[in-house]
């Protein structure tokens, strides 16, 4: 319990802004996102809500930027991976401001306060399914090397 304790605590301390790079961002609103499906305290949960839209609202209006010279190599791969069908399959594959603005729709109003009993934990579970894919898709890779050099990954939902 002291470990779920000190990791919530530092969700909640780890300081972030608008110049934290956005891979840092997206993966700490994965985070929040685990942390608050799993929580059970209503306060703290609050407190996650809350912070996990702050760090939505610094991230959205990053999106459109270009990438940052500093992050390219992490964001570059050797070999692709297979991709995923599943969002193509179901006919729902949003882009990186769509499920931005899905994640903060819900973060808002799960912090509300106002939904019929029962309806709070599939929510939370839903805003954690779209921050995932969200920092899914922020993370992966853009580039992949070639022996040409660095080549765009041209894929549908890419950032």
């Amino acid at each position: 319990m002291a470990t779920t304790s000190c990791f919530i605590h530092s969700l909640l301390t780890l300081p972030v802004c608008d110049q934290t790079d956005f891979t840092v961002l997206a993966r700490h609103c994965e985070h929040l996102a685990d942390a608050l499906l799993e929580c059970t305290d209503p306060l703290l949960r609050l407190a996650l809500c809350e912070r996990l839209n702050t760090s939505l609202s610094l991230l959205r209006p990053t999106l459109l930027e270009p990438v940052p010279a500093h992050l390219a190599e992490s964001l570059t791969t050797d070999s692709m991976a297979p991709e995923n069908p599943e969002p193509a399959t179901i006919g729902f594959a949003p882009d990186s401001e769509q499920l931005c603005d899905y994640a903060l729709a819900l973060s808002q109003l799960l912090a509300c306060h106002t939904l019929p009993p029962g309806c709070t934990q599939p929510l939370r579970g839903l805003l954690n399914d779209v921050v995932s894919q969200f920092a899914s898709l922020l993370c992966a890779p853009r580039w992949r090397n070639t022996p040409q050099g660095r080549a765009w990954i041209d894929t549908p939902g890419s950032v």
